[in-house]
């Protein structure tokens, strides 16, 4: 019984993490001109008003969001195959990620070659692969 509740609690780790991830990428692609100022969360609504918008930057807005978020799911199973697991510390922004990206790339040219989703999953893996022993957080979801 305790190895089927051990191996519940992997794999509902492992999912958030790729839920984790998947997020992480998305909000990458949120330009700040398009966060609300009270933060109130993006909705499905938005989305479709960004989408079916006739402005070039609202449509921008929409494919970069739904770009990022497959990009992210893309990167949360390759996480999961290779049994990596993010410890993203809180307030990490968008703008940090740039940063974060830029300078692996600016140490790393030769990768530049390979898919943008694999070098931001490199860089955000690397920065925040969680050690041994320490759990994920996952903010409001209780383990």
């Amino acid at each position: 019984m305790d190895l089927v509740k051990a191996g519940t609690v992997n794999s509902v780790a492992q999912m958030l993490t790729r839920v984790v991830i998947a997020i992480f990428v998305a909000l990458a692609f949120i330009p700040s001109v398009n966060l609300k100022a009270n933060a109130q969360e993006y909705t499905g609504m938005d989305l479709i008003q960004d989408c079916t918008s006739t402005g070039q930057d609202r449509r921008a807005f929409c494919l970069g969001y739904l770009r990022g978020f497959l990009n992210g799911v893309m990167a949360g199973q390759q996480a999961f195959q290779l049994g990596y697991v993010v410890c993203q510390p809180s307030g990490v922004s968008p703008p940090q990620l740039s940063l974060m990206v830029q300078k692996m790339a600016r140490e790393n040219p030769a990768v530049l070659n390979q898919s943008a989703l694999d070098i931001t999953d490199r860089t955000i893996l690397d920065a925040f692969r969680c050690t041994p022993g320490q759990r994920p957080n996952y903010g409001h979801l209780k383990p």
